[in-house]
């Protein structure tokens, strides 16, 4: 039995409030995706031609280069130190791991050639292999965390 309200009994009322509420949720997880996507977007900016957009998934986006025979993954994301993270995975069709070649150009591609970016390589118990040929760039959007490692060299920058 459930009390009235007007014409109206509570149960349903309180059905209705979950509902609405879990729509609400679900509008406001859309809208939070979708200024994600443009965030990433817009951060990645004006890519070559040949790269196409394949997939598009609330927290990232899929791009293929036919020609280069790659696919590039990349979502922007807050990791433990609360700063916005752009992370990229680099794959190839035939699984091969990417080249050093093949993650310079993604890394001017999407990242930039003014940012620097860095590629992690975790302690053995740390490590996760989900894919065997990808490989990852992250590059913090908000601030340069990373030292200057470079030293000069009989006259020269390196690093």
């Amino acid at each position: 039995m459930s009390t009235k309200i007007g014409h109206t009994p509570m149960l349903e009322l309180t059905a209705d409030t979950s509902r609405l509420e879990a729509g609400l949720a679900a509008a406001k997880a859309k809208a939070e995706g979708i200024a994600s996507l443009y965030e990433l977007l817009e951060v990645i900016g004006q890519l070559p031609n040949d790269w196409k957009i394949i997939e598009v998934q609330p927290d990232g986006v899929m791009w293929r280069n036919k020609r280069k025979r790659l696919l590039v993954g990349a979502s922007i994301m807050k990791y433990g130190d609360n700063k916005r993270w752009l992370h990229v995975s680099v794959s190839k069709k035939d699984q091969t791991v990417p080249t050093w070649a093949d993650m310079s150009n993604v890394k001017q591609a999407f990242i930039g050639r003014s940012r620097r970016a860095i590629q992690v390589h975790p302690s053995e118990e740390r490590h996760v292999n989900i894919h065997p040929g990808c490989l990852h760039l992250w590059c913090c959007l908000d601030e340069d965390p990373l030292p200057e490692f470079s030293h000069v060299v009989d006259g020269e920058r390196t690093i």
